[in-house]
């Protein structure tokens, strides 16, 4: 995993709040995913910790695929 000091990419952002999975990890204008896409082309999603949901900017796995 390839993460930069002070990236969004792979943390979690509870700072932005609650939120609903299905419509703030929504392509198409969601509060997580129009956060993370700003600096984390893989975007993002709402997911679950403990009992509540915020946003989680997704990761980018470099890899060198194996013919």
């Amino acid at each position: 995993i390839a993460t930069v000091e002070g990236s969004k990419c792979c943390t979690d952002h509870p700072e932005l709040g609650n939120c609903v999975p299905g419509a703030d990890d929504n392509p198409n204008g969601g509060k997580c995913w129009t956060f993370c896409t700003s600096d984390c082309e893989k975007g993002g999603i709402c997911k679950l910790f403990g009992d509540r949901h915020h946003c989680h900017c997704l990761c980018w796995f470099f890899f060198n695929p194996i013919p």
